[in-house]
């Protein structure tokens, strides 16, 4: 099948989601896949407005586009793959430690609250440094 047109929301430079269409953005048609992106830091976050020091302690370079979770769904509602990040600090270094995707075998739901990926419902993959 074709897909004929992507549609993506990108709130502060971040893509917040994206969505395939077989025929256009129109009545009657049908989203065939859907993406969205979830950050630790929340959609609309200013670089330059006062943050919490206790995140961004004094002289560190701040991160904001740190992503949790990225989510596939065909259509707009099943889902059928996730993956959730960790990192050694996601609001500055931002390096992954490790990856955790969701096992539909396990579990045959997602979570809806990124960050609920466990060892009970995900495969986890460690990166090395």
């Amino acid at each position: 099948m074709e897909w004929r047109l992507w549609e993506r929301e990108r709130p502060k430079g971040r893509i917040g989601s994206s969505r395939r269409y077989s025929h256009g953005i129109e009545v009657g048609s049908i989203i065939k896949r859907k993406t969205t992106y979830d950050y630790y830091i929340p959609s609309g976050t200013d670089y330059k407005e006062p943050l919490s020091t206790s995140l961004w302690p004094s002289g560190w370079p701040r991160r904001l586009n740190a992503v949790r979770r990225v989510a596939v769904y065909e259509g707009n509602v099943t889902a059928k793959a996730a993956t959730e990040y960790v990192y050694d600090n996601a609001y500055t270094k931002g390096n992954v430690l490790f990856e955790r995707r969701w096992n539909s075998v396990i579990a045959p739901t997602l979570p809806t609250t990124p960050g609920s990926l466990s060892s009970a419902n995900s495969q986890e993959l460690t990166r090395s440094r």
